[in-house]
């Protein structure tokens, strides 16, 4: 049986809270737009996920998941946390790779690659407040 991108549950609306502290909003911000991207995913197989949405464009809903792969472990793994994991999919000889070399075959692992860029950030999101009192210019700052 063909591989199917899984059902993820989603609210309609968006996050509830909107005053309260920044930390907790951002979380539920990342957490319902992480949501949003695998919705879009869900009942597709391995095939229409890679397939590009225009011609000659080579933007497809595989290279969104494996673009927010790196993404995930680029602001919050490497940059936040300061941790050396080397980048998923982005080299100096193909930046594009992500995208690029999207392909049906690996959709299955791109797909669980991304779930897990997003449970490991999603266990230290970066609290803006506390990064801005320790001097930090930027909230991801490791300054």
């Amino acid at each position: 049986m063909a591989w199917i991108a899984p059902d993820v549950e989603r609210s309609e609306h968006y996050p509830e809270r909107r005053n309260e502290p920044e930390h907790e909003m951002l979380r539920d911000w990342l957490d319902w737009h992480r949501a949003t991207l695998l919705t879009k995913c869900a009942g597709l197989d391995a095939a229409q996920l890679a397939t590009r949405a225009v011609p000659p464009s080579n933007l497809s809903l595989l290279g969104l998941v494996r673009h927010m792969s790196d993404t995930e472990r680029g602001w919050v793994r490497q940059t936040y946390r300061g941790e050396q994991v080397p980048d998923l999919y982005y080299r100096t000889d193909a930046p594009d790779a992500d995208f690029v070399e999207a392909d049906p075959a690996s959709a299955e692992v791109d797909f669980e690659r991304y779930r897990a860029e997003c449970r490991a950030s999603a266990d230290e999101v970066p609290d803006p407040a506390a990064s801005r009192a320790k001097g930090a210019d930027r909230p991801f700052s490791r300054e």
